[in-house]
């Protein structure tokens, strides 16, 4: 191999490590802002929980908003933590009709909002 050749070869794979690097970096990002929403929806829905709770006054129109959002956030956890993202998705079926459970569902499930309080805490 001739001088020439071998300078247009390490040129080349400079080239090469350089985009390599950049698509690292974006890539890398790109994890930082998703693992960014999945926390964001997490806290949404619980946040939104607790202020529901905190009111003490059913609101059926309030119910369906809090499921649909532990069922979102239950889809953005679950390349994360499959655990949380299944206790999430009960979240969001016991909105659908919090009347049909009963304290040991709740319990079994391990959906009382202090323990889901609790998992999200250890992800921040």
């Amino acid at each position: 191999m001739d001088l020439a050749s071998l300078a247009t070869l390490v040129l080349k794979l400079r080239e090469f490590l350089r985009d390599f690097s950049e698509r690292r970096t974006t890539a890398k990002r790109q994890s930082e802002r998703d693992y960014e929403s999945t926390l964001k929806a997490l806290l949404t829905a619980l946040n939104e929980t607790q202020i529901y709770i905190g009111k003490k006054r059913r609101n059926k129109s309030t119910e369906a908003k809090l499921s649909r959002l532990w069922t979102a956030a239950a889809l953005r956890i679950r390349n994360y933590d499959i655990d949380l993202a299944e206790r999430c998705q009960m979240k969001g079926v016991y909105w659908t009709s919090p009347d049909s459970w009963c304290d040991e569902d709740i319990e079994k499930t391990r959906i009382a909002i202090d323990e889901v309080a609790e998992s999200i805490k250890k992800l921040l």
